[in-house]
């Protein structure tokens, strides 16, 4: 159990539980060609990091099992991600 479980055990008694999920957050990386002050993630050129194509595919899983509204794609600009997660979007479930 991590420190925010123990936490929220601590304070509540129970764990943290959910009954559905509405939007999975996803952050492909930090690479962009801009640099702008209001990203939440500090992006930008001299930035390199990305998601692999193993964690791609956990958070594929997960969003197949958890079913959600939406997902959103965000972390620097999606489109120098080698990973073109971007192009496989599908269109919203009613």
């Amino acid at each position: 159990m991590n420190d925010f479980d123990k936490k929220i055990r601590e304070v509540t008694g129970t764990y943290l539980k959910t009954s559905s999920i509405e939007i999975i957050q996803v952050n492909v990386g930090t690479p962009c060609d801009n640099r702008c002050v209001h990203c939440h993630i500090q992006a930008g050129p001299d930035r390199t990091e990305i998601m692999d194509s193993r964690t791609v595919h956990l958070v594929l899983r997960a969003a197949r099992n958890a079913k959600p509204k939406l997902i959103d794609i965000t972390g620097g600009a999606p489109e120098p991600t080698p990973l073109r997660l971007h192009k496989n979007r599908k269109k919203r479930r009613p």
